[in-house]
């Protein structure tokens, strides 16, 4: 029945997993309570998840009314190479300062931790604004961390006496003096004790409020984030030494492996392999992994992300070109009619965000139709699949060249 189903080639709707963790806005407030037909539940709904993740797998609707899961109806090599989620993030708490292992160090921290670290795979991603977000993003130059240290002189008591050296060497060039500095402010940091912490914190917020530093957006952040997590935590005196990105909505922004971030507010979809692999570190009560964090971390001046570029397919479709082969990832603008979709590399999934959409199979007319949250698993079949929106937009997951290859054997 699910062999003919998928040989059928008709869209078919799916429904994702909430996941209810803590940094999540609640009930009425997170982007992802539009998604409930009944009663929202008052409590943080952080992400809605679709794809065959075994730790929240989507459904999907059979044509004789029962729901399937895309782990039983895409088994094996057929499962989803990647995972569609919408984030809505509570600013109040934000997430995990955190990175996403390489394939090597996945297959290895899989190996030696299982429980933490539950999958063999990589978890490169693309995350898209559909609200104006924040985030940290990688460390600060050299330079600005030393003008860093000028502002808040109070965050010396952190910094090794190595580290104070080094900042005072500084010679303003992008070379090994700038990798020291860069490493050595990050690492004394992230590893600092919490009552180190919590001193230099209370120090920072305790200033006159006439001092100009205690004005900036950091000290705001890092005003909010104590309330929520401590003054102790590392992840507040983190905020200060890693740069401060705004996306506005339509924006995409890459995270390849070890590169640390942390998305602070606002609401997004993300499209990443499918592995839940997490290392973090500050702004969490999860575990933690401070020291495989500080290890795997590139200190080379990478400099600011730039948006994700993007390639225009059709007046009404456009794809993010992304440096990973598990997916692509593709929006159909408002407005559109009859947008060709491919999917001859392998399945596909469609979620709708904000308005109604229409997504028929190009050869059966077979027709599904989408509200908001609303998403459709587009078997491969059928190839070509036409999408229609009206004040929505669809984002359109699919495969890359993963499909072609066998196993693991893919670029990390």
């Amino acid at each position: 029945m699910h062999k003919y189903l998928l040989e059928k080639g008709s869209p078919l709707s799916v429904v994702g997993r909430v996941q209810e963790y803590a940094w999540g806005k609640v009930g009425d407030a997170s982007r992802i309570s539009g998604f409930f037909s009944g009663e929202v539940p008052c409590v943080p709904l952080a992400e809605y998840w679709l794809g065959c993740h075994p730790k929240g797998p989507a459904e999907a609707f059979l044509p004789d009314g029962t729901r399937c899961s895309l782990l039983e109806l895409l088994p094996g090599l057929e499962a989803l190479p990647f995972m569609v989620k919408v984030l809505s993030i509570n600013p109040d708490f934000g997430l995990s300062i955190q990175s996403h292992p390489d394939l090597a160090l996945a297959q290895k921290l899989h190996s030696r931790d299982p429980k933490n670290y539950p999958d063999q795979l990589h978890k490169p991603e693309v995350g898209v604004a559909l609200t104006p977000v924040r985030l940290l993003y990688d460390i600060k130059p050299a330079r600005a961390l030393c003008e860093v240290t000028k502002a808040y002189p109070e965050m010396l008591e952190l910094l090794s006496e190595a580290t104070r050296k080094a900042v005072v060497a500084y010679d303003g060039a992008d070379g090994e003096s700038a990798t020291a500095v860069r490493r050595g402010v990050f690492v004394d940091c992230i590893n600092a004790d919490a009552n180190s912490v919590r001193r230099v914190v209370e120090g920072i917020l305790n200033r006159p409020t006439e001092n100009e530093a205690n004005n900036s957006e950091e000290v705001s952040l890092i005003r909010r984030l104590a309330k929520t997590h401590g003054a102790g935590d590392v992840g507040l005196v983190t905020t200060l030494v890693m740069n401060m990105v705004s996306l506005n909505p339509g924006d995409g922004i890459f995270i390849a492996a070890n590169i640390p971030h942390a998305y602070l507010d606002g609401d997004l979809v993300e499209c990443m392999a499918c592995s839940d692999n997490v290392i973090r570190a500050g702004l969490t009560s999860k575990f933690r992994d401070v020291k495989t964090l500080v290890e795997t971390t590139q200190y080379q001046q990478i400099g600011l992300p730039r948006p994700a570029p993007k390639q225009e397919l059709s007046p009404w479709y456009s794809e993010f070109l992304l440096p990973v082969s598990e997916f692509r990832l593709g929006v159909v603008a408002a407005g559109a009619r009859d947008v060709s979709v491919n999917c001859r590399e392998g399945h596909a999934l469609a979620l709708c965000i904000g308005g109604r959409a229409h997504i028929s199979s190009g050869e059966l007319k077979d027709c599904v139709a989408l509200v908001d949250g609303g998403a459709a698993l587009l078997p491969k079949s059928a190839v070509e699949y036409r999408v229609s929106t009206d004040s929505g937009q669809v984002f359109v997951a699919r495969p890359g060249d993963f499909m072609s290859k066998k196993g693991f054997e893919y670029e990390g």
